[in-house]
């Protein structure tokens, strides 16, 4: 199989990217435009490139300064409902980004279109998301914007899926675990206070590195 973008969701237009935004909404902008032009816009999202999902791997979160590049799709997603900096992209991500997590993920034809099988630049193999598993996992339906979707249930609803699952994912090599930096006081007279809810998503998602 190929490793390049699905051609469905290429820009038809020359010189912009489409943006889909949680819930199914799609809108096309200029291309070259920074992501946080955009994350200023939408204070509770974040942009992921709709092509670079990976079991295993962290999100592909874009910085403030990435561009958003001519022909290509991105997903705008709300912090809310993205696991913590770093964490892989595993199930419970995809039953967060469900609008209604009781619907079963894997079910139907659907799960034989929602991965692709490729090998990494050090040769291991590794599972891409495909890009239309993710937007139909986003969208409401209007069925779901009037119902309470109740308690998570399994996210893989047979045997068959749980062991797909199992197979794709693996053992890790190590497990994940947080970096801790020290922390030094500080005076702080006169030190201005903010809010993370006063920066934009990525501010407070990912902090600038010194």
């Amino acid at each position: 199989m190929g490793n390049g973008p699905s051609q469905c969701f290429l820009s038809s237009s020359p010189g912009t990217v489409k943006l889909i935004f949680w819930g199914g909404a799609t809108q096309l902008i200029p291309a070259q435009r920074p992501a946080g032009e955009i994350m200023f816009s939408f204070l509770d999202c974040v942009i992921c490139h709709a092509d670079s999902f990976f079991i295993g791997r962290p999100l592909p979160i874009l910085s403030l300064e990435d561009e958003l590049l001519a022909g290509n799709t991105y997903f705008v997603l709300p912090v809310d409902r993205l696991p913590c900096q770093d964490s892989a992209l595993t199930a419970t991500t995809f039953a967060s980004l469900s609008p209604c997590p009781k619907k079963p993920i894997f079910s139907g034809s659907g799960q034989n279109n929602a991965f692709m099988y490729l090998k990494g630049a050090d040769g291991r193999a590794v599972i891409k998301v495909q890009p239309e598993f993710i937007m139909k996992l986003i969208q409401v339906q209007d069925t779901e914007r009037t119902s309470v979707c109740g308690d998570k249930e399994e996210i893989c609803s047979t045997p068959e899926l749980k062991k797909h699952y199992a197979q794709l994912v693996g053992p890790r090599d190590r497990p994940w675990s947080p970096r801790l930096e020290t922390i030094k006081e500080k005076n702080n007279k006169n030190r201005l206070k903010i809010s993370p809810a006063r920066l934009p998503p990525i501010k407070a998602f990912r902090p600038e590195k010194k």
